[in-house]
Parts: C-alpha cells; sequence; structure tokens
C-alpha cells in the first residue's frame, strides 16, 4: 500500500523551531502511525514526546493533520486485517517495512524481509513430512507441488503463479 495520499494534509503552523514539530516531523508521524505504530513510540522515535504530539493535534489549525491522523491509523487497522487474512507465503515474500534511525531520529524506511514467516514455513513443512511419513509406508513416488503447499499451508496454499 502506498503511503503517500496521506500526505497530503495542510501540517499545522507553528513558528519555526528546530527542536519543535516541523513540516517534515508532522509527515514521518503520520507515515509511522500508518505503518502500525502507537502514537507514542511514532512519536518517541522522531525525538517528541507524546504528550507533544496530542497537543499538536489539538492545536487551532490543526484539523487537516488531526484528519491525516485518524486516516493512517485506519490504514494501518487495515493492513493489520490484511496480514491477518493473507496466505503465509504471501507475508514471507512481502517483508515489512521498518523505520531508520540516526542519533535517536527517523531518517527513513528500510524494507526487509520476514525471516519468522519463513522459518515457520519451514517447520510446518519439516511438521507435514514427519506426519506423512508416519501415517502410510513410503511408495517411492514423489509429491506434487499441490499436495506440499496444502500440508504446508492449507488455508491459502497455492503454488505461485497461479
Amino acid at each position: 500500500m502506498d503511503d503517500s495520499d496521506l500526505l497530503h494534509f495542510t501540517p499545522v503552523p507553528l513558528r519555526g523551531r528546530r527542536d519543535g514539530w516541523t513540516v517534515r516531523r508532522q509527515y514521518f508521524f503520520i507515515l509511522a502511525l500508518a505503518r502500525g505504530m502507537k502514537p507514542g513510540e511514532a512519536a518517541k522515535i522522531l525525538g517528541m514526546s507524546r504528550q507533544s504530539a496530542y497537543n499538536l493535534r489539538d492545536r487551532p489549525g490543526a484539523e487537516g493533520f488531526a484528519r491525516a491522523w485518524d486516516l493512517a491509523l485506519d490504514r494501518a487497522a487495515e493492513r493489520k486485517a490484511e496480514a491477518r487474512r493473507s496466505p503465509l507465503f504471501e507475508r514471507a515474500s512481502n517483508g515489512e517495512w521498518r523505520p531508520r534511525h540516526y542519533a535517536g531520529r527517523v531518517v527513513g524506511w528500510t524494507h526487509r524481509e520476514a525471516p519468522g514467516a519463513s522459518m515457520r514455513i519451514l517447520r510446518n513443512l519439516d511438521k507435514a513430512v514427519a506426519r506423512n511419513s508416519a501415517q502410510k509406508p513410503r511408495t517411492g513416488l514423489p509429491l506434487s507441488l499441490e499436495e506440499i503447499l496444502a500440508m504446508v499451508d492449507p488455508e491459502g496454499a497455492k503454488p505461485c503463479g497461479s
């Protein structure tokens, strides 16, 4: 999901302070919320406090920021629900986005693989092979790809490209 649509809001007008809620910090805060962080966590990685984020939201002229905040939380909830619905193979192949920090501040985002999902696939495959070999004697015929995938992830098993 692309979050660029969440950044079409009018930042809260503030006097220019290098250590305050700059326009850039406001945008990164909204992106962090959309990626599933709680407001306190998002504020902390930007070097701000949770309370200052809520104070910013309540300021006069912050209607666009508050709307973007709500939309970002909705987007995070959609992502969470989508992750629960998606098959294990899709989660393992898509990975996740994580914030990059420098000197206690977020300087960007990095896409990382999800090794936990891959390991879960391997564990499920090991269990399925052990179950399969214990249930019936080996006939010498190899299993088809569909049979292997059904043993590993019975919910949404499909070969890639199908």
